[in-house]
């Protein structure tokens, strides 16, 4: 009888292990057409990047489909995560003023998804049309920015903009610098 009972639990737990010794397709930078096993889940999973300019358009594209209500929005901050050189980012998140209260709407894995935000947000709201894009200004503050990233090692920063100030932060293990722009002309304000 227990043989009846073991027999169908051994071949389900066997089908189970087989399923998961399949071919795992992983990024075209580490996988080859020779993987097989089981797929390394402590690497880190690196998201496309996009402008923002797209992850704009998206926005929109999630308000007429009616996922995010994208009317009536203050824009009172932009802060970008893990920014390329050439501006764009694998995350955006804006932070929003609403009737209802502060909320911020975060871009990442070519989806937007909304929280309520509880902290203040800047007073100032701003005008995407009126700053530079941020692809405008890592391109016209390409030799500042690439050499902070090229004396850290790094191909990333991050970026923040509040007011007519963008903020660029490249940073390595033992080294950070701060560099602050005019988010309307590009011009260098300020290094740290």
């Amino acid at each position: 009888m227990k043989s009846a009972i073991l027999l169908p639990v051994l071949v389900i737990a066997c089908c189970l292990f087989c399923g998961c010794m399949e071919t795992q397709e992983a990024a075209p930078a580490t996988s080859t057409a020779t993987d097989r096993g089981i797929a390394d889940i402590t690497s880190p999973y690196m998201p496309g990047s996009s402008t923002l300019a797209d992850a704009m358009r998206e926005l929109e594209y999630y308000d007429s489909r009616g996922l995010i209500d994208a009317s009536n929005l203050s824009i009172r901050q932009v802060s970008g995560f893990k920014v390329g050189a050439d501006g764009s980012a694998g995350t955006w998140v804006l932070g929003v003023q609403r009737e209802e209260g502060a909320e911020l709407l975060v871009y990442t894995n070519d989806e937007w998804r909304s929280n309520v935000w509880e902290a203040d947000l800047p007073e100032g709201e701003i005008d995407l049309d009126r700053v530079l894009s941020p692809e405008a200004l890592y391109e016209q503050q390409r030799d500042v920015i690439g050499e902070a990233m090229h004396l850290r090692n790094t191909t990333e920063s991050s970026l923040h903009l509040e007011g007519e100030i963008y903020t660029v932060t490249v940073a390595s293990k033992t080294d950070f610098a701060v560099i602050s722009f005019n988010a309307v002309t590009g011009e260098l304000i300020s290094t740290l």
